[in-house]
């Protein structure tokens, strides 16, 4: 579904402020994560992946290159 929605945004010059697309469900790991941007989505929700990876945001995190300052 991310797919189909961001060729229909690219077609129709739709920009990521006027419809950003969110890939939600399935996100356990590093590799869930990257299919979702890969297909288009500007942002990934995970919630039961959390759960069970309970460092999957630092993994993510890492992933993305955002550094955290530790205090």
């Amino acid at each position: 579904m991310v797919q189909n929605l961001n060729k229909a945004k690219n077609k129709l010059n739709i920009s990521k402020e006027g419809m950003a697309i969110i890939g939600v469900g399935g996100v356990f790991n590093i590799s869930d994560f990257s299919k979702y941007i890969e297909a288009g989505a500007d942002i990934v929700q995970s919630a039961t992946g959390a759960m069970w990876n309970l460092n999957l945001a630092s993994e993510i995190a890492d992933f993305c290159g955002i550094k955290f300052k530790k205090e």
